[in-house]
Protein backbone atom coordinates (compact mmCIF):
# COMPACT_ATOMS: atom_id res chain seq x y z
CA UNK A 1 0.00 0.00 0.00
CA UNK A 2 1.06 3.41 -0.42
CA UNK A 3 0.93 6.70 1.24
CA UNK A 4 0.89 9.99 -0.86
CA UNK A 5 1.21 12.68 1.87
CA UNK A 6 0.82 16.56 0.90
CA UNK A 7 1.94 19.41 2.22
CA UNK A 8 0.15 22.30 3.29
CA UNK A 9 1.35 25.85 2.17
CA UNK A 10 4.13 27.60 3.14
CA UNK A 11 5.90 24.39 3.72
CA UNK A 12 7.44 21.58 1.29
CA UNK A 13 7.61 17.73 0.68
CA UNK A 14 10.57 17.56 3.73
CA UNK A 15 7.90 18.32 6.62
CA UNK A 16 7.24 14.52 6.29
CA UNK A 17 10.35 13.17 6.24
CA UNK A 18 10.09 11.60 9.63
CA UNK A 19 6.48 10.26 8.94
CA UNK A 20 7.77 8.80 5.48
CA UNK A 21 10.77 6.61 7.27
CA UNK A 22 8.23 5.12 9.87
CA UNK A 23 5.62 4.47 7.51
CA UNK A 24 8.24 3.27 5.13
CA UNK A 25 10.24 1.44 7.96
CA UNK A 26 6.67 -0.58 8.62
CA UNK A 27 6.48 -1.71 4.90
CA UNK A 28 4.88 1.13 3.10
CA UNK A 29 5.34 2.87 -0.21
CA UNK A 30 5.61 6.44 0.58
CA UNK A 31 5.37 9.72 -1.60
CA UNK A 32 5.51 13.09 -0.03
CA UNK A 33 6.62 16.02 -3.14
CA UNK A 34 6.80 19.28 -3.17
CA UNK A 35 4.63 21.18 -5.32
CA UNK A 36 5.17 23.64 -7.85
CA UNK A 37 5.99 27.03 -6.16
CA UNK A 38 6.73 25.72 -2.96
CA UNK A 39 10.18 25.51 -3.56
CA UNK A 40 12.87 27.58 -1.43
CA UNK A 41 14.26 29.13 -4.16
CA UNK A 42 11.20 30.48 -6.15
CA UNK A 43 11.19 30.83 -10.09
CA UNK A 44 9.61 33.36 -12.50
CA UNK A 45 7.01 30.52 -13.57
CA UNK A 46 6.07 29.93 -9.64
CA UNK A 47 3.83 32.62 -9.72
CA UNK A 48 1.86 31.16 -11.87
CA UNK A 49 0.63 28.37 -9.87
CA UNK A 50 -2.55 27.72 -8.50
CA UNK A 51 -5.03 25.29 -6.98
CA UNK A 52 -5.79 23.74 -10.15
CA UNK A 53 -2.36 23.40 -10.82
CA UNK A 54 -1.93 21.65 -7.43
CA UNK A 55 -4.50 19.53 -8.20
CA UNK A 56 -3.32 18.33 -11.37
CA UNK A 57 0.33 17.62 -10.05
CA UNK A 58 -1.22 15.01 -7.63
CA UNK A 59 -3.73 13.42 -10.35
CA UNK A 60 -0.74 13.14 -12.58
CA UNK A 61 1.20 11.43 -9.71
CA UNK A 62 -1.32 9.05 -9.12
CA UNK A 63 -1.87 8.05 -12.29
CA UNK A 64 1.62 7.22 -12.92
CA UNK A 65 0.73 3.98 -10.56
CA UNK A 66 -2.95 3.49 -11.70
CA UNK A 67 -3.39 0.29 -9.91
CA UNK A 68 -1.96 0.99 -6.17
CA UNK A 69 -5.05 3.19 -4.90
CA UNK A 70 -3.51 5.05 -2.48
CA UNK A 71 -4.00 6.58 0.61
CA UNK A 72 -4.04 10.56 0.33
CA UNK A 73 -3.27 12.39 3.07
CA UNK A 74 -3.75 15.91 3.06
CA UNK A 75 -2.32 18.45 5.55
CA UNK A 76 -4.24 22.05 6.05
CA UNK A 77 -4.43 24.03 2.47
CA UNK A 78 -3.69 20.52 1.04
CA UNK A 79 -7.30 19.36 1.91
CA UNK A 80 -8.26 21.65 -0.98
CA UNK A 81 -6.38 19.52 -3.34
CA UNK A 82 -7.49 16.08 -1.87
CA UNK A 83 -10.92 17.58 -2.61
CA UNK A 84 -10.45 18.51 -6.36
CA UNK A 85 -8.85 15.48 -6.54
CA UNK A 86 -11.44 13.26 -5.54
CA UNK A 87 -13.87 14.81 -7.99
CA UNK A 88 -11.96 14.06 -10.76
CA UNK A 89 -10.51 10.68 -9.97
CA UNK A 90 -12.30 9.37 -7.11
CA UNK A 91 -11.90 5.73 -8.25
CA UNK A 92 -8.32 5.65 -8.40
CA UNK A 93 -8.20 6.44 -4.99
CA UNK A 94 -8.17 4.48 -1.83
CA UNK A 95 -8.66 6.46 1.42
CA UNK A 96 -8.58 10.25 1.97
CA UNK A 97 -7.36 11.56 5.60
CA UNK A 98 -7.66 15.28 6.00
CA UNK A 99 -5.13 16.37 8.49
CA UNK A 100 -6.22 19.15 10.68
CA UNK A 101 -6.87 20.17 6.98
CA UNK A 102 -9.37 22.61 5.07
CA UNK A 103 -12.99 21.01 3.26
CA UNK A 104 -13.74 23.22 0.55
CA UNK A 105 -17.43 23.54 -0.80
CA UNK A 106 -17.82 23.95 -4.56
CA UNK A 107 -17.07 28.12 -5.86
CA UNK A 108 -15.13 28.65 -2.68
CA UNK A 109 -11.30 29.70 -2.68
CA UNK A 110 -9.50 29.47 0.64
CA UNK A 111 -9.86 32.76 1.10
CA UNK A 112 -13.71 32.61 0.67
CA UNK A 113 -13.00 29.69 3.74
CA UNK A 114 -10.81 32.17 6.05
CA UNK A 115 -12.73 35.01 5.54
CA UNK A 116 -12.45 38.33 3.82
CA UNK A 117 -10.67 40.08 6.56
CA UNK A 118 -7.79 37.36 6.60
CA UNK A 119 -7.32 37.94 3.07
CA UNK A 120 -7.27 41.53 2.84
CA UNK A 121 -4.69 41.05 5.36
CA UNK A 122 -2.71 38.48 3.54
CA UNK A 123 -2.86 40.64 0.65
CA UNK A 124 -1.78 44.31 2.18
CA UNK A 125 2.02 41.50 2.90
CA UNK A 126 2.44 40.07 -0.66
CA UNK A 127 6.23 39.37 -1.47
CA UNK A 128 8.11 38.74 -4.14
CA UNK A 129 10.31 35.80 -5.36
CA UNK A 130 13.25 36.97 -3.45
CA UNK A 131 11.20 37.78 -0.33
CA UNK A 132 10.91 41.38 -1.09
CA UNK A 133 7.21 43.29 -0.05
CA UNK A 134 5.94 46.34 -1.99
CA UNK A 135 7.30 48.99 0.56
CA UNK A 136 10.98 47.38 -0.36
CA UNK A 137 10.49 47.56 -3.86
CA UNK A 138 8.70 44.56 -4.79
CA UNK A 139 8.19 45.22 -8.62
CA UNK A 140 5.25 42.10 -8.87
CA UNK A 141 4.52 40.61 -5.21
CA UNK A 142 2.59 37.82 -5.74
CA UNK A 143 3.26 35.34 -2.61
CA UNK A 144 1.96 35.19 1.13
CA UNK A 145 4.82 35.20 3.43
CA UNK A 146 4.61 32.39 6.19
CA UNK A 147 3.93 33.31 10.15
CA UNK A 148 6.85 32.30 12.87
CA UNK A 149 7.35 28.64 13.24
CA UNK A 150 5.88 28.31 16.50
CA UNK A 151 2.29 29.22 14.99
CA UNK A 152 2.07 26.48 13.59
CA UNK A 153 4.33 23.97 15.61
CA UNK A 154 2.20 25.11 18.72
CA UNK A 155 3.80 26.25 22.04
CA UNK A 156 5.55 22.61 23.03
CA UNK A 157 7.66 22.41 19.91
CA UNK A 158 11.22 22.14 21.28
CA UNK A 159 14.18 24.88 20.11
CA UNK A 160 15.45 22.28 17.07
CA UNK A 161 12.38 21.49 15.63
CA UNK A 162 11.29 25.15 15.42
CA UNK A 163 14.41 26.53 14.20
CA UNK A 164 14.52 23.65 11.32
CA UNK A 165 10.64 24.57 9.96
CA UNK A 166 12.13 28.65 10.42
CA UNK A 167 14.53 27.61 7.88
CA UNK A 168 12.44 25.68 5.48
CA UNK A 169 9.03 27.74 5.13
CA UNK A 170 8.26 29.18 2.23
CA UNK A 171 6.52 31.86 0.92
CA UNK A 172 2.94 30.49 -1.09
CA UNK A 173 1.64 31.35 -4.49
CA UNK A 174 -1.29 33.63 -4.59
CA UNK A 175 -3.34 31.47 -6.86
CA UNK A 176 -3.60 29.18 -4.20
CA UNK A 177 -5.45 30.93 -1.95
CA UNK A 178 -7.73 33.06 -4.88
CA UNK A 179 -8.48 30.53 -7.27
CA UNK A 180 -12.45 28.94 -6.23
CA UNK A 181 -12.62 25.13 -6.63
CA UNK A 182 -14.94 24.20 -9.18
CA UNK A 183 -16.19 20.76 -8.19
CA UNK A 184 -18.11 18.17 -11.13
CA UNK A 185 -19.60 16.47 -8.67
CA UNK A 186 -22.01 17.61 -5.33
CA UNK A 187 -20.69 15.03 -3.18
CA UNK A 188 -17.23 14.04 -4.47
CA UNK A 189 -16.13 11.95 -0.81
CA UNK A 190 -19.44 9.74 -1.50
CA UNK A 191 -17.80 6.70 -2.54
CA UNK A 192 -14.73 7.13 -0.43
CA UNK A 193 -13.15 6.35 2.79
CA UNK A 194 -12.36 9.57 4.58
CA UNK A 195 -11.03 10.91 7.69
CA UNK A 196 -10.31 13.67 9.45
CA UNK A 197 -7.61 13.82 12.25
CA UNK A 198 -7.72 17.48 14.29
CA UNK A 199 -4.83 18.65 16.03
CA UNK A 200 -6.49 19.85 18.90
CA UNK A 201 -3.93 22.70 20.34
CA UNK A 202 -4.58 24.88 16.92
CA UNK A 203 -7.53 26.15 17.32
CA UNK A 204 -8.52 27.41 13.60
CA UNK A 205 -9.50 24.24 12.60
CA UNK A 206 -12.54 23.46 14.69
CA UNK A 207 -14.82 24.80 12.15
CA UNK A 208 -13.50 22.34 9.66
CA UNK A 209 -13.87 19.17 12.13
CA UNK A 210 -17.65 20.33 12.46
CA UNK A 211 -17.50 19.58 8.70
CA UNK A 212 -16.20 16.60 8.53
CA UNK A 213 -18.58 15.31 11.46
CA UNK A 214 -21.46 16.58 8.96
CA UNK A 215 -19.87 14.39 5.81
CA UNK A 216 -19.53 11.46 7.86
CA UNK A 217 -16.09 11.22 8.06
CA UNK A 218 -14.34 8.95 10.44
CA UNK A 219 -12.88 11.45 13.31
CA UNK A 220 -9.68 11.21 15.31
CA UNK A 221 -7.67 13.85 17.19
CA UNK A 222 -4.50 14.20 18.31
CA UNK A 223 -3.03 16.59 21.53
CA UNK A 224 -0.55 18.21 19.24
CA UNK A 225 0.02 21.93 17.36
CA UNK A 226 -1.02 22.04 13.38
CA UNK A 227 2.60 20.75 12.42
CA UNK A 228 2.03 17.24 14.16
CA UNK A 229 3.73 15.69 11.57
CA UNK A 230 6.75 17.36 13.15
CA UNK A 231 6.55 17.51 17.01
CA UNK A 232 4.52 14.06 17.38
CA UNK A 233 5.86 11.91 13.92
CA UNK A 234 5.30 8.66 16.26
CA UNK A 235 2.05 9.19 17.01
CA UNK A 236 0.62 10.38 13.75
CA UNK A 237 2.55 7.53 11.86
CA UNK A 238 0.63 4.97 13.94
CA UNK A 239 -2.52 6.53 13.53
CA UNK A 240 -2.18 6.62 9.54
CA UNK A 241 -1.31 3.05 9.75
CA UNK A 242 -4.96 2.12 11.55
CA UNK A 243 -6.69 4.41 9.49
CA UNK A 244 -5.28 2.67 6.26
CA UNK A 245 -6.57 -1.05 7.45
CA UNK A 246 -2.95 -2.63 7.58
CA UNK A 247 -2.19 -2.30 11.40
Amino acid sequence: MEFILLHGSFHTGDVWNKVGRLLEESGFEVQAPTLSGNEINKNHRSRTITLSSHIQEVISLIEEKPDNKPVLVGHSYAGMILTGTADRISSKLGKLVFLDAFIPADGQSLFDIAGKDWENRMRTILVDESGKNLDEGAARPCYVPPRSAHFYLGPDANRETAANLEAHLVSEPLGTFSEKLNLQNKNPFINLDCSFIRCTRFPAMAGMEQKAQEAGFDMYSIKAGHDVMLTNPEELSRLLIRISGNS
